[in-house]
């Protein structure tokens, strides 16, 4: 058995409905032929309904994206991903809230096809690293600069807690996007760009090491399909506060008295800012250790791929 992976094309700011990859996929086979026994697609818009035209081998999708729900506002994407999806022998979704989501905006009931196995996490890039205390000064974000992410919550609430709890506090901020010059104007506004610092995408090797000089990780994203970034901070040993935004909530919330606060999506600024200040309190009572270790054992490479495989062996 040889499965073959894809990448989703990029097609700019948004999926277009009138945007046919397909011809792309056959140059590139007429020049790189392809022998799988099976088509692994990665991010089902639009690559496919595309793979699909082209090929007769059992098609697996999996779905982690987190713009399925405006992409398939579009009623003509919604018909090509629901055809796509009754074409494909398996339709995986990495989180079970990702997956309601998807029936719900496609209006279709989930089968016996429809799967939920969650993304792999390369945690040997995030070793966990040990801290005497977590004093929650060192504040990082990271990911876009995007308001859907919460970055302008992420601010405000900063700017708070450093007035009201925290002088010395820093947030180091990692990614980049389109809220970068707000965010750069904010900071100076507010008196504390000194206390912003702000770094570009990294690579995970760079990343590790930003983690490692933090002790709290705040991430306000209102919707997630998985929260990846989340996990990885908490493997690497730094306690997230997060909102109950789906996806991360679904991954992790069951060890939040261990390592972090997961706070209901309708809570107001100046009481994240309370959370964060309570949470720092009570610091001595968490054990990051022992949710790094319950992470990696749930999302290694060997627990996911084992499941692949089974997913595999039953579409041959």
């Amino acid at each position: 058995m040889q499965p073959i992976f894809h990448v989703p094309y990029l097609l700019g700011q948004g999926y277009q409905a009138d945007v046919d990859p397909s011809n792309g996929i056959k140059m590139k086979r007429k020049y790189i032929p392809v022998d799988a026994d099976i088509e692994h697609v990665h991010v089902g818009l639009p690559a496919a309904t595309s793979v699909a035209q082209i090929s007769d081998r059992p098609m697996v999708i999996t779905e982690h994206s987190s713009h399925v729900r405006s992409e398939c506002s579009i009623p003509e994407v919604a018909d090509m991903y629901r055809e796509a999806i009754e074409n494909s022998s398996t339709f995986i979704c990495v989180s079970n809230f990702l997956q309601k989501q998807i029936a719900d905006i496609l209006e279709v009931k989930i089968s016996e096809k429809w799967k939920v196995i969650p993304n792999i996490v390369n945690f040997d890039s995030f070793p966990y690293v040990p801290r005497e205390n977590f004093s929650c000064s060192s504040w990082i974000y990271v990911g876009a600069f995007f308001d859907t992410k919460g970055v302008v919550e992420l601010l405000r609430v900063f700017a708070l807690y450093k007035k009201q709890f925290a002088p010395q506090a820093t947030l180091t901020l990692v990614g980049d996007g389109p809220l970068r010059s707000w965010v750069e104007r904010f900071a100076r506004s507010r008196g504390i760009r000194d206390s912003v610092i702000i770094y570009g995408p990294q690579n995970q090797e760079d990343l590790q090491k930003y983690l490692a000089q933090a002790d709290l990780m705040v991430h306000l994203s209102k919707y997630e399909t998985f929260g990846l970034i989340s996990l990885e901070a908490i493997a690497s040993g730094i306690p997230v506060i997060s909102l109950r935004n789906g996806g991360g909530e679904e991954t992790w919330s069951d060890l939040e008295n261990f390592c972090g606060r997961i706070l209901d999506l309708d809570v107001e600024e100046n009481e994240i800012v309370e959370a964060i200040h309570d949470f720092s309190l009570r610091t001595s009572d968490l054990d990051l250790r022992f949710a790094s270790d319950s992470l990696r054992q749930r999302f290694s490479s060997n627990s996911i791929s084992n499941k692949l495989i089974e997913i595999y062996e039953s579409v041959l």
